[in-house]
């Protein structure tokens, strides 16, 4: 019988161990992947030592680069070397211990790390915090504290002289973040009018604090781990680099990490003043709110751009997935937590009835698979998709769960597309022009052009005039919440629902 890859590098990683723990013999108790993982692929191996100055069971963990990662990723062995630093900051980080930067061993470079209790699961976490109020203020103040010995490593330190290979922005970190975004963003074949509307907002309002440190450049709920209302580590350290701490602050509090729990800003978790207070106690620094919540628009717009890079990276077949496909498909979601939030900082909310989709004009109705006797796509999606979770689901180990209900919801997203047949993204297009006539920067050159693409091309070299922002971001938000409705229905739902609630609140009544 042929050996599998897998036992191959179980083998490998055997060897190498028992090399880096100087056993005499070394037995492998444990091998198997952990969750996670669209970046770099982690595995957990429990090993069992015998003779030799560690004798003795070791649980580890082996963190090596997924078949496909994001180009910013930096190496597992620079990865390695931020970890320490941040170990030696007093981070609750893993304790790292060696680092292969040979890829013959397993097939990739990989880092070893002790494997350490606790639970990231952030739906599964945001639900206790939720129903343990106390709990909940407690981990957010360790979550400030965390950042805060973060952002006590800053680039003059001699730690520093070990992350030369960071990277340090020459300008306001802010607006190194605009260009790096839109230069992402030429990279997509699609436009996105949205985000470059964000993206010449967050350039015209950047911020800086003036503080230079260590950011973690991910630090959110999901990627700290938790057991008994205690962190136990902070996890995925590759987006690492010099620069704002508001960065790290805006990302964990931005609408896209709360999972849900919309009101508790810090992460999902609890109230954002109280992440304050102990990052203020931690760095003797002063929070600027203002400068907290504009990293957050900015840590969306960086999450809409990975969002299409996940996509892409299914669509071009570099690694086909249902899961990088949905994530994709997530975009009209961050966008429209993007212009929700835009509005709330200017302190002037999106109200409910502006957060409408298009709708065919009275009389247009679908004519999809009339006439047929046989059920059409649209039935079909809805047959398969009821047996699935009916039938199947229940049936279905644990460990399927997300996978069926993945399936579930691109079933449901694609039933609804069926059923509307392309009318509404027809119809966004028809108001899409139309904006841009009136604005007059529409041409006879343009006929045979997508409106999208020409708006998109428009805001990016400037040429809307500041006359027309009113009208912009209506049809933008028309346009946002035109694909949410198809894609996610129930998302939209919420941010009406909460803009409804704001209004209420602010009326007194």
């Amino acid at each position: 019988m042929t050996a599998s890859p897998e036992s191959h590098k179980v083998e490998a990683l055997a060897g190498y161990l028992k090399d880096c723990l100087q056993a005499e013999r070394l037995t492998v108790e444990s091998f198997s992947r952990l969750s996670g993982g669209a970046i770099q692929d982690n595995f957990g191996i429990t090993v069992v030592c015998r003779g030799g100055p560690n004798e003795g069971r070791h649980a580890l963990v082996v963190r090596s680069d997924a078949p496909s990662k994001v180009a910013v990723s930096m190496s597992r062995a620079q990865e390695f070397r931020v970890l320490q630093v941040a170990h030696e900051a007093g981070v609750t980080v893993p304790r790292p211990f060696w680092c292969c930067e040979d890829a013959s061993v397993i097939g990739a470079p990989f880092c070893v790390m002790a494997r350490v209790n606790g639970s990231a699961s952030p739906r599964e976490l945001v639900r206790q915090m939720g129903a343990n109020p106390a709990q909940a203020r407690e981990l957010v103040m360790q979550l400030g504290s965390e950042l805060a010995r973060i952002h006590s490593v800053v680039p003059d330190s001699p730690a520093a002289q070990r992350l030369h290979f960071l990277p340090m922005p020459s300008d306001k970190p802010a607006l190194a973040r605009v260009a790096e975004y839109r230069a992402a963003l030429d990279a997509i074949p699609l436009p996105q009018p949205v985000l470059e509307w964000a993206l010449n907002w967050l350039a015209q309002h950047a911020v800086d604090s003036g503080l230079r440190t260590l950011c973690h450049g991910d630090f959110r709920t999901g990627n700290y781990m938790v057991e008994d209302g205690r962190v136990t580590a902070v996890l995925d350290w590759e987006f690492a680099s010099w620069g704002d701490p508001y960065e790290d602050l805006g990302w964990l509090c931005a609408r896209s990490w709360r999972f849900g729990a919309a009101e508790r800003a810090a992460g999902g978790i609890g109230d954002r003043h109280d992440l304050y207070a102990a990052w203020e106690a931690g760095t003797g620094h002063a929070v600027d709110d203002r400068q907290v919540r504009y990293w957050e628009v900015m840590g969306m717009v960086r999450w809409a751009v990975i969002a299409l890079q996940q996509g892409q990276r299914h669509l071009s077949g570099e690694q086909p997935s249902l899961e990088l496909a949905l994530t994709g498909r997530m975009l009209p979601e961050i966008e429209l937590d993007i212009l929700a939030t835009v509005a709330q900082f200017e302190g002037q909310p999106i109200s409910a009835v502006a957060l409408q989709p298009w709708h065919a004009p009275q009389g247009e109705a679908s004519h999809a698979g009339a006439g047929l006797l046989a059920p059409d796509a649209g039935n079909t999606l809805q047959i398969a998709r009821q047996t699935l979770l009916g039938t199947l689901l229940p049936q279905l180990p644990e460990s399927c769960t997300y996978e069926a209900l993945m399936v579930a919801n691109a079933m449901a997203a694609a039933q609804r597309e069926l059923a509307d047949g392309g009318r509404s993204h027809a119809g966004v297009k028809q108001a899409v022009r139309a904006f841009l006539q009136g604005a007059q920067m529409w041409q006879d050159s343009h006929s045979a052009s997508d409106p999208r693409a020409v708006l998109a091309r428009s805001l990016r070299a400037g040429r809307v005039p500041p006359t027309q922002d009113g009208a912009l971001r209506s049809l933008l938000i028309l346009d946002t919440c035109t694909r949410l409705a198809l894609t996610n229905p129930k998302y939209l739902a919420g941010h009406q629902e909460s803009a409804r609630a704001l209004s209420t609140t602010e009326s007194g009544e």
